[in-house]
């Protein structure tokens, strides 16, 4: 098997094919992950806001949280509920990995070596790819390089003009890791070039997803999508090679295309159609902005002199149903030769100014009731009102308002302004996850054309109730033994965090390696040295979290970081010392009889041993009193293991040896202490406590019954 080596994906700066996934050869396998079931990423521990790049400049703006946007980026592709792929937790690692070295990454590193392999993109994902389509290692790289026909253009997280989105870029990029080439939707996450200050890409459109469980369907996706395929054959005979087959859902906004193969064949996933609608259906040629290149075909392997057409029965005014596990069959045929009308260039009009705000790809519209479009191109100087429809159940066109201005010229085309009216969201939008987007289609005569999810519909409208944000401070951060030391631990100590909005849903672990992400909630601890670790999870709910102090956090002040999946995300500081012990007790409240074992060794040497408590969380009395034997307890606690000194026992209020102070081996963050044997001198004293201190900090004392 023939292997690729290193396939690059770019997004490029200005404007980011329907979803169109990779391919080593024309119409060849697809591109498809081997590592599909648990995709790892991993990142530097040096990623952070502020950092520059080698020639001094601002490389992510001191306000952003790169790693946040990454894990934010994998959150929302691990959301996409019917496809089969999924990534693990984001791991940050002290050293940045490279092209080829086996490790799929992230890389913000600037070197000479990654400048020639970015060029001029946004970014490059870097694909090691097989024959067979197989894709072995991805790696993501940003472009160091920030400046942008002069101008410093750095990376951000906050939506800030003059930069461009982290997570956009990573979604995008990460998209392509997965196996997708560009898309001709222009409001799609696929779109091929970026815009400085947009966020709106962070949502994947409809197409994204259609992407997604086409090559990764999940167990129910086939009941869950339907299909759409064809043939599409110039009116004179031969194949359409190379064009884009969109189909739009008026009643939602959904937005789905696919590209002919050199045979004239299409075949792609739609959601269903909404009740009572159905998709439209047309074909157009990659004439631009989306051209052949951007989607990996040579211009001999495109057509893209031809008319735009609808198949039969798929037009704006009867739309074809189509059903979950439906597959439906459309032939569509266009006439040859270039189009006779096209938009080369649209906008809005600012509503002060009255200036024409030119877009380069998807169109944001504006958060306002109304909104002025003006487009310039062949052939729309005879438009007339009817003539123009926008896709989408939010927009209105204001049909006798459509106005030619023949004064106001681009490129000797004059102006067409279209005024809009837009209204909130009353149904599904592109977050739910059909719509968001309005598909232009103009129809003069019998000509007609499209941009298609050229305006992408945002604001307050769109947008679902805001994602709950969790509430929690230092002092609701306890030893989960102990049930004290309130926002003071220590690494590798098992603690619970009381709050609100913890997490989605109730989660309990019961597998091995613990994972790093719960009900929609990740954990980090950024300790005083500046390090980000996510702490392992034994259990989470909405209002309580059991999780790991990480390993190697190290001793000083921190930050206790939680962030839902939803992007959310609060802090609050804790304090980490060496040691924060804390010993367990049966009733699981840092109190009464111990979880402890009671260690008999007869004269013999037989051992025996009996749990200090019984099936009602009782007491068990330990018989100390016998000639000959000596009675040892085996304490289980958390937080002790660090100690530098010494730890010491007394039961009793009587100084008792301790044996051993030791990570228990069996179970993640437990540690054992054993001490003994017991004098005795407590014969007779019933209930008494046992107390521990580790480099003199006192665990919570529990208790044992000697009769």
């Amino acid at each position: 098997m023939r292997r690729y080596w290193l396939v690059p994906f770019f997004l490029f700066p200005f404007l980011l094919n329907g979803y169109v996934p990779g391919r080593t050869v024309l119409d060849g396998p697809t591109f498809h992950r081997t590592d599909a079931a648990n995709i790892q990423l991993v990142i530097s521990d040096q990623v952070r806001g502020g950092i520059t790049n080698a020639d001094g400049l601002l490389l992510v703006t001191p306000d952003s949280d790169p790693v946040a946007a990454v894990r934010s980026a994998i959150a929302t592709l691990n959301g996409f509920e019917d496809a089969s792929f999924r990534f693990a937790d984001l791991r940050v690692a002290p050293d940045d990995p490279m092209p080829s070295d086996g490790i799929n990454s992230v890389s913000f590193t600037d070197t000479p070596q990654i400048r020639s392999i970015v060029g001029t993109a946004l970014a490059v994902s870097l694909n090691s790819i097989f024959s067979d389509g197989s894709i072995t290692q991805g790696d993501v790289f940003i472009n160091p390089d920030v400046l942008r026909d002069g101008v410093e253009n750095p990376f951000a997280t906050t939506g800030a003009e003059n930069a461009s989105d982290i997570e956009s870029t990573v979604l995008h990029e990460l998209l392509h890791s997965l196996g997708a080439s560009h898309s001709s939707v222009l409001g799609a996450t696929m779109y091929p070039f970026g815009r400085d200050g947009e966020t709106f890409a962070r949502t994947p459109s409809t197409d994204d997803i259609a992407f997604a469980v086409d090559i990764y369907p999940g167990d129910q996706a086939a009941g869950r999508f339907g299909r759409i395929q064809g043939t599409a054959t110039f009116a004179g005979g031969g194949p359409i090679r190379g064009a884009a087959v969109t189909a739009v859902d008026p009643a939602f906004g959904t937005v789905v295309a696919g590209l002919t193969a050199q045979d004239g064949t299409f075949d792609f996933l739609v959601p269903p159609s909404s009740p009572g609608s159905g998709y439209a259906i047309y074909i157009e040629p990659l004439d631009g902005p989306v051209t052949p290149g951007d989607v990996g075909l040579q211009g001999s392997e495109a057509d893209v002199e031809f008319q735009n057409a609808f198949a039969p029965g798929a037009g704006l005014d009867g739309g074809v149903p189509v059903a979950g596990g439906q597959t439906v069959t459309m032939d569509i045929t266009a006439q040859a030769g270039p189009p006779v009308i096209d938009v080369l260039r649209f906008g809005f009009i600012d509503p002060v100014t009255r200036s024409f705000q030119q877009a380069f790809g998807p169109l944001e519209v504006p958060d306002a009731p109304t909104a002025e479009l003006i487009m310039f191109g062949p052939g729309l100087e005879t438009i007339q009102p009817g003539d123009l429809r926008v896709l989408n159940p939010r927009v209105t066109v204001m049909q006798n308002g459509i106005m030619v201005n023949p004064r106001n010229t681009l490129n000797g085309f004059p102006a067409v302004t279209v005024p809009l009216g837009i209204s909130s969201a009353s149904g599904p939008t592109q977050n739910l996850p059909n719509g968001g987007l309005g598909t232009i289609v103009i129809t003069v005569g019998p000509a007609t054309t499209a941009f298609t999810g050229a305006l992408v519909l945002e604001g307050p409208g769109e947008q679902e109730p805001p994602p709950p944000t969790p509430i929690f401070s230092g002092s609701g951060l306890l030893n989960a033994a102990s049930f004290g030391s309130a926002g003071t631990v220590a690494a590798e100590t098992i603690v619970s965090l009381f709050g609100v909005e913890l997490a989605n849903r109730r989660v309990v672990v019961s597998v091995l390696p613990l994972p790093t992400t719960a009900g929609g909630t990740t954990f980090e601890v950024i300790d005083s040295a500046g390090a980000t670790r996510p702490s392992p999870f034994f259990f989470v709910d909405p209002n309580q979290s059991n999780f790991l102090i990480p390993a190697g956090t190290a001793v000083g002040p921190a930050t206790l970081r939680v962030r839902r999946a939803s992007g959310s995300m609060a802090e609050a500081g804790i304090a980490v010392g060496r040691v924060s012990p804390g010993l367990f007790s049966a009733r699981a409240n840092g109190e009464g009889v111990a979880a402890a074992f009671a260690l008999r060794v007869l004269a013999d040497g037989t051992q025996q041993q009996v749990l200090m408590f019984d099936g009602s969380l009782n007491p068990v009395p330990i018989d100390i009193s016998r000639q000959g034997e000596q009675v040892f307890l085996l304490l289980f606690g958390t937080g002790i293991r660090g100690f530098a000194n010494s730890v010491t026992a007394t039961v009793g209020d009587q100084p008792v040896a301790v044996l051993g102070a030791v990570p228990q081996g069996g179970f993640v963050g437990l540690d054992q202490v054993n001490i003994g044997p017991l004098p005795v001198s407590l014969v007779g004293r019933g209930e008494v406590e046992i107390k521990i201190t580790a480099d003199g900090v006192e665990a919570n004392p529990v208790t044992v019954l000697i009769p």
